[in-house]
C-alpha cells in the first residue's frame, strides 16, 4: 500500500513537471510580434547585435523614467535584466550604457510613432551617412543632424523591436502584473522573464567572415555571412537596340534610390528616405509615356535607374559604374531570352538628375538643387529645372555646392565631366528627422489620409512634372512637347498610398499576374537583403509599375505562357500582369525596363578590405526567437531541485527494494 501511494505521488509529480512548460512559457511570434537587431560586418569591424549561443535570459523591467533606468543599471536585486524601453529611452546613450554591462542581458524596444518622438527626431544612421565612400571621403559632414550612429555600433546583447499588438500586450501585461515596483521596493517572486535567441555566426569583420569558416565534424565549413545583394531597376523610355549605338555625352539620366535601412531586420519603411524620390520618378515616367509612344529620337537618349543598397556605401550605383567601365548592360539573362539592349559607358552620359528626399519640405513646394562645384558645371541643367519649377508653382533654391550623400557621387568619382543636379527638400541638413529609421513611415511622409489634396501629394506631383519636362527639354524635345507634359495627381496619390501606407493596394495588384497573390502582411522593408532566391516585393513592384507606364499592352489569356518574347527579340521584357485589380484576364506588357543584379564590386575583385567599394555583409543565423515565462525565487528553485532529487532517490530505493523481493511479489509460470 505504501509503495502504491509513493508511486502515485511520483507519477503526479512527473506529470506536473511535464505540464510546467505549457503553464509558464509563451513563445512570442517573430513574424508579427517583433524584429531583431542582427549582425552585419564591413571592412574594419562588425556592427549590430547577437545573443550568446544559448540565448540571453533576464527579468523584464519597464524603463520609462530615470528611476527605472537607474533600477536596471545599479539598484535592482534581480539582475540580469532585460529593459523594456519606451521609445523615449531608446537612444545611443542608454544602449551604450547597457553594452558590456553584466546587469543587462538584452533589451526590448516598444516601437511607436513619429509623433511620439521629441522634435530632435531619431535616426540610427551616422550624421554623415556613407562617410568614407564617395566624392568626399574625408568629409566630416552633418547632413543627418538627428543621427546617433546606433547602426554602426557593436552590441554584445540582443535587441528586439516590438510591434504594437497581442505579443506586446502579453509582454507588458506580464511585466505590469509581476515586475512592478512595490513603492520603491523590489517586487516579490515570481518574476516575468524572457529568453532571447538570435545568435549570429558572423565574426570580427568582412575579411574574417568571408575567408574563415567554422568547421564541423561532418559537414565541413559553415559559412558565416553573405554579401548584401539585390536588384537595381533600370530602363529606357523607348527601346534602343545594340545597333543604335550611343554617342559621346548623349544620355540624359534620371535616378533615385530604392532602399533604406533600420535598426531592426526587415523594418525599414523608408517613406521619406527613399520612397518619396521613387514616387516622384515613377510619376515622371508615367507623365512622359504619352510623348514617347512613337519612339521619338529624343526619347532614345533617356535612361532611368532606381538604385538598391545605397544605404550601405552605394552598392547599386557603384555596381553600375563598375560595370560601365567594362560593358553595360551586357547580356541580361531572363529565363529563355537573352536581352541585349544598346550598351553605354560613362563617356556617353551628359547629365544626371537625381531625385533624393523630396516629401518633407519646411516650406511647402520649396526644394533645393544641390551640385558639386568641383565637377562639370550643371548651371544649364539647374536653370532648366528652376524654369519648370517656377512654371509649376515651386521654388527651387540653390544648394551648398556640395552633394549630399547621393548615388551620383559614384558617377562623378569616376567621371567629373558629367553634369549633376540633385533635387532634395533640404539644404545643409535633412528635414527628415527619421532617416533610415523604423519611424520613417507614412505618418512621417504625411500621406496617411489617402487624398489627392495632401500637401505631400501635391508637392510630389508638381515635382514629377518638373522632372519630366526637364528630361524632355534636356533631351532636345521641342517646347511643344515638354510644355504639354503633366504628372497625374491621382496616380501620385495611389503611389504614395501603395509605397508608404498599404503595399497590397489595387495599383500594385494590377501590376502582378492574375495568379500572383500579394502579401497579406505589412511590407515594411526597403532593406536590400542577401541572395536568398527571393526578390524584394518593392523592387519588383517598381519595375512592373514603370513597365506598365511605358510598355506596349497586349491582352492575352489568363496564363503567362501567352506572354513570352518571340524568338529573336533581344530588347524587351515581357511581363504578365492583370488587366484590372482582382481581374482574371491577363495583360502582356512589353517594355524596356529591366531588373539588374547588384552586389558590391569588392566581392568580385575580391577585396574584403576595400576603401572605395562597399564591403557590407549580413550574418547568418540558425533561428531568432523569444520566450516569455515566470521564474520563482532562488529558494523555491533550490527547493524544487531538492524535491526532485528526493524523488529520484526514493524511486531508486523503491526499485532496488522491489528487485530484492520480486520473487515474493511475482509468480512465474
Amino acid at each position: 500500500m505504501v509503495l502504491s501511494v509513493l508511486l502515485l505521488a511520483l507519477c503526479l509529480q512527473l506529470g506536473d513537471a511535464l505540464n510546467i512548460s505549457e503553464r509558464t512559457f509563451i513563445t512570442i511570434d517573430g513574424n508579427n510580434g517583433f524584429r531583431a537587431c542582427v549582425r552585419l560586418t564591413h571592412a574594419t569591424g562588425q556592427v549590430g547585435c547577437s545573443s550568446p549561443s544559448g540565448g540571453a535570459k533576464g527579468v523584464i523591467h519597464l524603463v520609462d523614467s530615470p528611476a527605472n533606468l537607474e533600477w536596471v543599471l545599479s539598484k535592482g536585486p534581480h539582475a540580469p535584466y532585460v529593459p523594456l524601453l519606451s521609445q523615449e529611452y531608446f537612444n545611443s546613450g542608454n544602449m551604450t550604457a547597457f553594452n558590456k554591462n553584466t546587469r543587462i542581458s538584452g533589451a526590448l524596444v516598444i516601437m511607436g510613432k513619429p509623433s511620439d518622438m521629441s522634435s530632435a527626431g531619431f535616426s540610427p544612421d551616422q550624421k554623415c551617412p556613407n562617410q568614407g565612400i564617395g566624392l568626399y571621403p574625408d568629409d566630416q559632414c552633418t547632413w543627418n543632424a538627428a543621427g546617433n550612429s546606433l547602426l554602426l555600433q557593436d552590441f554584445d546583447y540582443p535587441i528586439y523591436g516590438l510591434f504594437p499588438g497581442p505579443s506586446l500586450e502579453a509582454i507588458t501585461n506580464c511585466t505590469d502584473t509581476y515586475n512592478s515596483l512595490i513603492g520603491s521596493s523590489a517586487p516579490d517572486y515570481p518574476l516575468c522573464s524572457t529568453t532571447m535567441n538570435d545568435y549570429m555566426h558572423a565574426v570580427k569583420d568582412t575579411f574574417t567572415c568571408m575567408t574563415q569558416g567554422q568547421y564541423g565534424p561532418v559537414f565541413g565549413a559553415i559559412e558565416r555571412c553573405d554579401a548584401l545583394y539585390g536588384f537595381n531597376v533600370w530602363g529606357t523610355l523607348t527601346g534602343r537596340n545594340a545597333s543604335d549605338a550611343y554617342t559621346a555625352r548623349d544620355i540624359v539620366m534620371v535616378v533615385a534610390r530604392l532602399d533604406a535601412s533600420g535598426m531592426f531586420f526587415d523594418v525599414a519603411p523608408g517613406a521619406e528616405t527613399s520612397m518619396s524620390g521613387v514616387i516622384a520618378l515613377l510619376a515622371a515616367l508615367r507623365a512622359l509615356a504619352p510623348q514617347v509612344a512613337g519612339g521619338e529620337a529624343w526619347a532614345k537618349k533617356v535612361v532611368f535607374a532606381f538604385f538598391n543598397g545605397e544605404s550601405f556605401d552605394y552598392i547599386g550605383s557603384s555596381r553600375m559604374v563598375y560595370d560601365m567601365n567594362k560593358t553595360f548592360p551586357g547580356k541580361i539573362d531572363f529565363g529563355e531570352n537573352i536581352l541585349a539592349p544598346a550598351t553605354f559607358n560613362l563617356s556617353n552620359i551628359k547629365t544626371i538628375i537625381e531625385v533624393g528626399q523630396v516629401g518633407v519640405s519646411v516650406v511647402p513646394n520649396e526644394l533645393f538643387l544641390h551640385y558639386d562645384s568641383q565637377s562639370a558645371s550643371s548651371s544649364t541643367l539647374r536653370q532648366i529645372l528652376t524654369k519648370h519649377a517656377t512654371a509649376n508653382g515651386m521654388n527651387f533654391r540653390p544648394g551648398t555646392g556640395k552633394l549630399p550623400p547621393a548615388s551620383s557621387q559614384m558617377f562623378l568619382r569616376d567621371d567629373a565631366r558629367i553634369e549633376v543636379a540633385f533635387v532634395a527638400d533640404h539644404n545643409a541638413t535633412y528635414t527628415n528627422k527619421f532617416y533610415n529609421s523604423y519611424l520613417d513611415n507614412a505618418q512621417n511622409l504625411n500621406v496617411t489620409d489617402n487624398v489627392t489634396t495632401s500637401p505631400t501629394v501635391v508637392q510630389l506631383t508638381r515635382l514629377a512634372t518638373v522632372v519630366a519636362r526637364t528630361i524632355a527639354e534636356s533631351s532636345n524635345a521641342g517646347a511643344g512637347v515638354y510644355n504639354n507634359i503633366n504628372a497625374d495627381t491621382e496616380y501620385v496619390r495611389q503611389l504614395a498610398y501603395c509605397l508608404a501606407v498599404n503595399f497590397s493596394c489595387s495599383l500594385v495588384e494590377s501590376a502582378y499576374a492574375p495568379d500572383q497573390a500579394l502579401p497579406t502582411y505589412p511590407v515594411n522593408s526597403r532593406y536590400i537583403g542577401v541572395n536568398s532566391g527571393q526578390n524584394n516585393w518593392v523592387t519588383t513592384a517598381v519595375q512592373r509599375l514603370a513597365a506598365l507606364s511605358l510598355g506596349r499592352k497586349n491582352r492575352t489569356s489568363n496564363t503567362s505562357d501567352s506572354c513570352k518574347a518571340p524568338k529573336g527579340d533581344s530588347l524587351y521584357q515581357y511581363l504578365f500582369m492583370r488587366t484590372e485589380p482582382n481581374g482574371t484576364e491577363g495583360l502582356c506588357v512589353v517594355a524596356p525596363v529591366y531588373l539588374y543584379k547588384v552586389s558590391s564590386p569588392a566581392f568580385d575583385i575580391p577585396d574584403y578590405r576595400s576603401k572605395i567599394y562597399s564591403t557590407w555583409t549580413e550574418s547568418r543565423w540558425k533561428e531568432i526567437g523569444m520566450e516569455l515565462y515566470l521564474i520563482s525565487s532562488p529558494a523555491s528553485q533550490h527547493a524544487a531541485i531538492g524535491v526532485g532529487v528526493a524523488f529520484v532517490v526514493i524511486a531508486v530505493a523503491l526499485m532496488l527494494q522491489i528487485n530484492r523481493v520480486s520473487d515474493r511479489l511475482f509468480t512465474y509460470a
